[in-house]
């Protein structure tokens, strides 16, 4: 089975679209800098991936409980230009845990009035826009934040597409195994120290709230003076499973995960907490 866990400042379709996906806004210009990027063992890839050079980053990541300390190396192939992504051996679609009422909201605030946050593909600025055709979507409590786990049932080794929107071409990642769990979010670089700052250029509303959450402006261009705000889920998120993953438990370790969730869904939101 293949398990993708997927946080930071990510919109969901919600479970009622007739094709699931996942968008992620493009971030590389803004303050701070975000990147999309899957988190994968080194030992879990194939030798005939061919992902852009420059975005492909080692980072040794030591690993504690469950046996002695050890370290193990996780690639990390950050999207360096909008693109659509694709999963091959999805197989059958199956649960989709009520997105809308488990993942919290984003929401348009204009003059002290709330209204749904209004989000159209065509005209958003997105750097990764993930297809998710098959198997089970489960939102799930992470730490205090939030992450959604995407299990897939498939019986041959997956491949990650990741096609240019501009015409460039496409680049794939290649795993070795049917049994993988894979790492995708859209945050900051948690490798280094603090938050790496973007173009000081970038037009920023002054009216904006702060943190993170106003990155998801770059969904609808015609926010204007609006901020954006988060409301809290309606339904009850079961805690992850205890986790194996290596990025997943660097991130609990390290306590990057902050706050309170600001996910999404069908109607207006984003997906896991920015780290």
């Amino acid at each position: 089975m293949l398990k993708v866990y997927m946080l930071g400042l990510l919109y969901f379709d919600g479970c009622e679209a007739d094709e699931r996906h996942v968008y992620a806004p493009d971030g590389r210009l803004w303050e701070p800098l975000h990147y999309a990027s899957f988190f994968i063992y080194e030992s879990l890839i194939n030798n005939t991936t061919n992902w852009w050079a420059e975005a492909r980053h080692v980072h040794p990541i030591e690993v504690t409980g469950g046996g002695p300390p050890h370290t193990v190396q996780v690639i990390e192939f950050q999207v360096p230009y909008p693109c659509t992504i694709s999963f091959s051996s999805q197989g059958a679609a199956g649960l989709c845990d009520d997105l809308d009422t488990k993942l919290p909201k984003l929401k348009r605030r204009m003059n002290g009035q709330d209204s749904d946050f209004v989000f159209n593909p065509a005209t958003a600025e997105t750097i990764a826009e993930v297809t998710m055709a098959g198997g089970e979507i489960r939102p799930r409590r992470f730490n205090s934040s939030g992450i959604v786990e995407w299990a897939i049932t498939n019986d041959i080794p997956v491949v990650i597409t990741a096609t240019r929107k501009d015409g460039g071409g496409s680049r794939s990642i290649r795993l070795n195994a049917v049994d993988a769990e894979v790492v995708f979010c859209n945050i900051h670089d948690v490798f280094v120290e603090g938050t790496q700052k973007g173009n000081s250029d970038v037009l920023k509303n002054p009216n904006a709230n702060e943190g993170h959450i106003d990155l998801f402006r770059k969904l609808n261009p015609n926010l204007g003076n609006a901020i954006l705000i988060s409301s809290p889920p309606t339904g009850q998120v079961l805690p992850l499973a205890p986790i194996t993953n290596a990025f997943l438990q660097y991130l609990r370790a390290k306590a990057h995960i902050e706050g309170e969730t600001p996910p999404c869904c069908k109607g207006g939101g984003i997906v896991g907490n920015d780290i």
